[in-house]
């Protein structure tokens, strides 16, 4: 592990996590005229044309030297991922929005750290089982149908409250 750049993983992560807000926005109104399959089938050719020069800009083989099993994995987690994964995720931005996505999306955390738990063997901290625990509780929470709040999509109530006020000032 390179430790020559303090909290380098941190700040890749947090990079990450911006640039992947810009994109989903960017894809929500994409799918706004693409189905989720054709924006997919889009992402992944474009992701491959733009890979091949980052491969060679940086030096990288282009195919890896892995074991048959390392293949093996590493199709299965493209497929799954890529694939089904990303058409899935692309459809719910479809049907709830990318805020109501974003919210939802927030379980992939607890799945990652239970599934490493299983197969990685992975052990959480008594602060990292509240952490699981505290963003399980607020993801159910704003998921949930008891409140009479819903999200609208419309650009007309996305104006301030105030704009209807401001525009018509003889109405009482």
């Amino acid at each position: 592990m390179d430790t020559t750049l303090p909290y380098l993983g941190e700040s890749l992560a947090l990079i990450v996590a911006v640039v992947w807000a810009f994109a989903v926005i960017l894809f929500k109104k994409s799918g706004e005229t693409v189905n989720p399959i054709g924006l997919n089938l889009f992402k992944n050719v474009l992701a491959l044309a733009l890979i091949l020069p980052t491969v060679w800009l940086f030096g990288q083989a282009l195919v890896p030297s892995f074991s048959g099993h390392g293949y093996l994995l590493l199709l299965l987690s493209g497929a799954l991922g890529i694939g089904v994964s990303d058409t899935l995720f692309f459809k719910s931005l479809n049907l709830l929005g990318a805020g109501l996505s974003a919210i939802v999306d927030c379980l992939y955390s607890p799945f990652i750290i239970g599934l490493s738990m299983v197969w990685l063997g992975e052990r959480l901290t008594l602060l990292q089982v509240i952490g699981v625990v505290m963003i399980v509780s607020a993801v159910l929470a704003a998921t949930s149908k008891k409140g009479t709040t819903t999200i609208s999509r419309s650009f007309s109530s996305a104006r301030p409250p105030s704009w209807s006020v401001a525009k018509r000032p003889w109405r009482r």
